[in-house]
């Protein structure tokens, strides 16, 4: 018997699958591009969009230098109250100095040599115990 004929080869078809892949896969992004384009990006109202970025970027501007007039005004009054801190601080210590002083010259020169009143007076309150920062 004649030996069987060999098979033939099977036909490669792997161009033309990726051909149709590329061409199918062009077909569908330009129908989406298209679409889009359609149904949104001509129906934008571009001059509306543009006013909406101009006020967008004059409303940052404006709150940029109200921010900076705000931070002025509170670097103010900080140096206001500090200026007022050491004005009384100052005032605490004249008086401390003045008052202390006394008190302690008084406790120098030691109890009073006359008999007190009878009854002896009227009460005192003790000297106020200052809080100083220091």
């Amino acid at each position: 018997p004649p030996p069987p004929e060999p098979e033939p080869e099977p036909e490669d078809h792997t161009a033309w699958i990726i051909s149709g892949v590329v061409v199918g896969v062009w077909f569908v992004l330009s129908y989406a591009g298209y679409y889009y384009y359609v149904n949104y990006y001509s129906k934008r109202d571009w001059a509306a969009e543009y006013k909406a970025y101009i006020a967008r970027k004059k409303h940052a501007q404006r709150m940029k230098e109200y921010f900076k007039k705000e931070k002025e005004v509170k670097e103010k009054v900080s140096l206001i109250d500090a200026f007022k801190r050491e004005q009384n601080r100052r005032k605490v210590l004249r008086w401390a100095k003045v008052n202390m002083g006394a008190l302690r010259d008084r406790l120098r020169r030691g109890p009073p040599r006359v008999a007190p009143a009878p009854g002896g007076g009227l009460p005192r309150r003790p000297p106020a115990k200052l809080a100083l920062p220091y």
